[in-house]
């Protein structure tokens, strides 16, 4: 089978997109991606047996018209590379990863030379909309963004999305329910760190310090002030250590490092740049409280990040942002705090690093919550799937028309 993935994103880096295409590899086929480009990175790479063709364009945060400009030109750059790519390659399937949703329409001629088309919806467009730009859901822009998801759904041969929330916000939009498939941002079981945690706390002159550790996206919808303050009130009882990495904009970052210079003296805090997942396994390992920080808007209410399941996977208690879809899947397996509330947070983490039994059942249910959604099941669902679209294409039929 022969796959090509189109990404609005970096590779190597959306963890989505590297844990479909190991999928694929693991199982001897052959896999393309076409995706941006960052400074340093080649246009073409091999990369462990993964043909990577990038386009010439970065992605860069602004407004809406920033925003609108750099998926025109991505759509167009991507649009041209993929027809050449296919009659160079012969594609059975092109696995087309939202946002923005209307990329699937670059793949059109690969299905008019018989490839399948996935559209893979990391997030829901209209209320990413909705949250960026402070937009009602009535709003016109948003009821534009729900026909053209609609529109991309039609034609898809399948749709992926992330949860059971926006599988259902998606049918009732007018996606085909038969199209839909969930395939959650889980994880495996993380791998066994080189050095042991007392090793990387005495490197890291952590000993003896209540460690917080978030390795994630550095930008105001994860609520990091909130987790800096509340970091700030815990330290007032006990030394403090809060490590932040991750990639975001800079004046954000600054904003953060500004709070940190006027934080009490108990409070070691530190934010670092993005590191590889490798890396990150090993600080994950280190925190006393798993921390999933976000805003409240129409986007976060509907979100299951994949940080969830890696706090599960690695056995660490948790603190979670009350919003609707996390506490729909976690109720009893970690404790909410209210996006925004410092106070709410440092009581929340005060808990779990005081009263150990509550940590410890916490963990218990937490564990049972993520081997029902191992990545192991989902993975095993998305190659049924790509199986499924193959045995269709030989026999000449679709279950669905598009």
């Amino acid at each position: 089978m022969r796959v090509c993935h189109v990404v609005y994103s970096y590779v190597p880096f959306d963890p989505r997109v590297q844990k479909e295409v190991s999928a694929l590899r693991l199982r001897g086929h052959e896999v393309d991606i076409v995706c941006l480009r960052d400074v340093g990175q080649p246009s073409v790479e091999d990369l462990e047996g993964v043909r990577i063709h990038r386009v010439p364009m970065r992605a860069i945060r602004g407004g809406m018209f920033r925003y609108a400009y750099q998926y025109a030109t991505f759509f167009l750059l991507a649009s041209l590379l993929l027809l050449r790519l296919q009659l160079q390659r012969r594609f059975n399937v092109v696995h087309v990863h939202s946002l923005p949703d209307f990329q699937i329409f670059c793949a059109l001629p690969s299905k008019a030379f018989g490839a399948s088309l996935i559209l893979d919806m990391h997030e829901a467009m209209p209320e990413i909309l909705a949250a960026r730009f402070e937009l009602s859901m009535n709003h016109p822009l948003a009821k534009v963004a729900c026909a053209l998801e609609a529109l991309s759904g039609l034609i898809a041969d399948r749709v992926l999305t992330v949860n059971s929330t926006i599988a259902r916000l998606l049918e009732a939009r007018g996606i085909d329910g038969r199209k839909l498939l969930v395939v959650m941002n889980s994880t495996d079981r993380p791998p066994s760190v080189s050095a042991s945690p007392d090793d990387l706390l005495d490197r890291m002159a952590l000993a003896g310090r209540t460690v917080i550790v978030y390795a994630g996206g550095v930008d105001p919808e994860r609520d990091l002030e909130t987790v800096v303050r509340a970091a700030a009130i815990l330290s007032k009882s006990r030394p403090v250590s809060l490590l932040i990495f991750g990639k975001g904009p800079e004046s954000y970052r600054e904003e953060l490092r500004g709070m940190i210079r006027n934080a009490p003296p108990m409070l070691d805090a530190r934010i670092g740049d993005w590191i590889p997942p490798a890396k990150a396994v090993e600080l994950v390992s280190l925190t006393d409280v798993g921390l999933v920080p976000y805003r409240r808007n129409p986007l976060t209410e509907i979100a299951m990040p994949n940080k969830v399941f890696e706090y599960a996977a690695a056995g660490k208690p948790m603190v979670v942002a009350n919003l609707s879809t996390l506490r729909g899947l976690w109720e009893s397996s970690a404790l909410f705090y209210e996006p925004g509330d410092e106070l709410d947070l440092a009581r929340k983490m005060e808990r779990i690093v005081s009263e150990r039994d509550l940590a410890m059942r916490l963990v218990r249910s937490a564990t049972a919550v993520y081997e029902r959604h191992t990545w192991a099941h989902y993975e095993a669902e998305l190659i049924h799937l790509y199986e499924s679209l193959i045995q269709e294409r030989r026999m000449g039929s679709s279950t669905f028309t598009s």
